[in-house]
């Protein structure tokens, strides 16, 4: 047997019916969802107790190179994080003993530890006398037969008074585990419910707002940290983001890197939300990212998010940060998927060119990109659009034709996010009227100033007030 990594052990002491519950809670909470998908496939092919998984396979399947073990253990060790929370969220109110159990690895992930082993072994007591299991304990004695040996060579040398105390801290671990968990799911769900219904319902708001306004004063940093982002998406006061931000910087420290991402994304979800209202400057969201890279809260240990790596490079180019731009591209492109490496380091290399005015050859690097997915042929067009537009403006027959093509292949395609395709058309019908007469340019301009849902806008701003 090959238990290389605790999320297949945990995977497979799953129920049927836990499984399909628990991929639909990591495809609404885990962002990447392919090598996930992956994963997955991978193991319902394989014994239904895991007697045949081979990571050495399953890295081959997801990067193409059996090698990869250090890759495939950031993912899988994301999923044993994100299990262990479903199994608190799920599982604890329910009484169930093997989820309970199960938990208290969570605060340790190298073994059986002093601490783990008397959190463990009292817990599982008060846990078998509420038990309604009539073999509960039968139960228990096998598993403390089984560890006795761990206690007896681990423990003799821990004086009484020092075990106590070992119990009593690994209780207040469990319990602040417990409590992070649930704030981390109630932003999760503001977050959620904001971006789909742009107004989170009351009820909703309620519950989050008592929650977190509970756990502000917290002495533990990173519930503190999850209060405050919480009190942010409710109230959007910059001051709870600067807090935050603060927290985060002081105490990362205790974070496992791979959640590092995690609250990251909870400071750059606002910021870039404030931006888009214009709340915020371009530069605020900048300096984030560039303390993000500088501490490394972006990859986890491990590899770095395609949309996070485009997202800094573009930021970056907006600011105009060409050069730290190329100096994060030539430190940052190993970090990428394998499968999308080169389509996003040519397309940041563009996006570089294009903001050195270098239009021409930004415009023959994109067109040498492959692309599979409609968001990455979105992200490519669209900045190929104004590279043909500054390297054409007197040409206009041949310019509305490329528009006009583009809006077309923008308005089939099928899998994209309804408010990045609409961001996307509204920014083609302001390039048609570039080729169009009669244009009232100061209308335009204020059109575009007050759009809620426009890529390159700040470009487009540009663009008409030369026109004016």
């Amino acid at each position: 047997m090959n238990y290389n990594f605790s999320f297949i052990t945990l995977y497979f002491s799953l129920s049927h019916e836990d499984k399909k519950f628990f991929a639909l809670y990591v495809n609404k909470n885990y962002p990447n969802k392919k090598p996930f998908a992956k994963i997955l496939k991978y193991l319902k092919s394989i014994d239904k107790s895991g007697e045949e998984y081979q990571s050495d396979k399953l890295a081959k399947i997801i990067f193409k190179d059996k090698s990869k073990n250090k890759e495939l253990g950031t993912i899988l060790s994301a999923l044993d994080e994100k299990c262990r929370e479903w199994l608190v969220l799920d599982d604890f109110q329910k009484g169930s003993i093997e989820a309970k159990v199960l938990l208290l690895d969570i605060v340790n992930r190298k073994g059986l530890s002093e601490k783990i082993y008397y959190k463990r072994n009292k817990r599982m007591q008060q846990l078998i006398e509420k038990s309604n299991k009539k073999d509960s304990g039968g139960e228990y004695n096998r598993w403390k037969t089984k560890n006795d040996a761990v206690f007896h060579s681990s423990f003799n040398h821990v004086q009484q008074k020092e075990k106590e105390l070992i119990m009593l801290q690994a209780e207040e671990d469990l319990d602040n585990f417990y409590i992070l968990t649930k704030l981390r799911y109630a932003y999760e769900k503001v977050v959620t419910l904001r971006l789909k219904e742009s107004i989170i319902p009351k009820e909703s708001k309620t519950d989050a707002n008592n929650l977190s306004l509970r756990y502000m004063n917290s002495t533990h940093p990173l519930i503190c940290f999850f209060a405050l982002v919480i009190q942010l998406e409710l109230t959007e006061n910059i001051s709870y983001y600067e807090s935050a931000k603060s927290l985060l910087s002081k105490y990362a420290c205790l974070i496992n890197p791979i959640q590092l991402p995690n609250y990251f994304a909870c400071l750059h979800n606002y910021i870039a939300s404030s931006l888009r209202k214009k709340k915020v400057t371009a530069r605020y969201l900048f300096d984030l990212q560039k303390l993000a890279v500088e501490k490394d809260w972006v990859t986890g240990g491990g590899q770095m998010p395609v949309t996070t790596f485009n997202n800094i490079v573009t930021t970056a180019c907006i600011v105009k940060e060409t050069l730290w731009a190329k100096d994060f591209i030539k430190k940052f492109s190993s970090k990428l998927p394998n499968d999308e490496k080169n389509t996003t380091i040519t397309l940041a290399k563009a996006r570089v060119l294009f903001n050195e005015k270098k239009f021409k050859e930004a415009a023959q690097m994109l067109g040498l990109i492959e692309y599979n997915i409609d968001y990455a042929a979105l992200r490519v067009k669209s900045l190929l659009m104004c590279c043909l537009y500054e390297s054409n403006k007197n040409d206009i027959y041949f310019l509305k034709s490329k528009f006009k093509n583009y809006q077309i292949q923008v308005k089939n395609m099928k899998s994209i996010n309804e408010n990045i395709k609409k961001a996307c058309l509204n920014f083609i019908e302001i390039l048609l009227k570039f080729t169009n007469g009669n244009v009232d340019y100061k209308k335009l301009q204020t059109k575009v100033e007050q759009s809620e849902s426009l890529v390159f806008q700040d470009w487009l701003i540009e663009k008409v007030n030369e026109r004016i």
